[in-house]
């Protein structure tokens, strides 16, 4: 995202340049598509993938840290297979995690 807020502005501006534009153009490369509705249409997906990525990640780590934190309750005796047993949370805990936790 942030390196097509960079990239795509720069391409077009260098293309406005008549020295850059015959280089451009030397080496063969198409701009046609290098404008301002196309940095849009590109920025916004760009950008909602980067939203939805964020968020996945961060959802995993989180599921992650509460599972390392049940894990450790457990592993040191606080949290007891019999507490565990009525509890829906660890339940879901144990459901999510293939059985590992809970």
């Amino acid at each position: 995202c942030i390196a097509n807020m960079y990239y795509i502005p720069a391409g077009i501006f260098a293309a406005m340049d008549p020295t850059y534009a015959g280089l451009i153009a030397d080496a063969g490369i198409d701009i046609a598509s290098l404008s301002l509705s196309g940095f849009v249409g590109n920025l916004i997906p760009v950008t909602l993938g980067n939203i939805l990525g964020g968020a996945l990640v961060g959802l995993g780590k989180g599921l992650l840290l509460v599972c390392l934190v049940v894990w450790a309750l457990r592993q040191t005796g606080v949290i007891t297979p019999e507490m565990a047993e009525g509890s829906r949370a660890m339940g879901l805990l144990s459901q999510w995690t293939g059985g590992l936790i809970g």
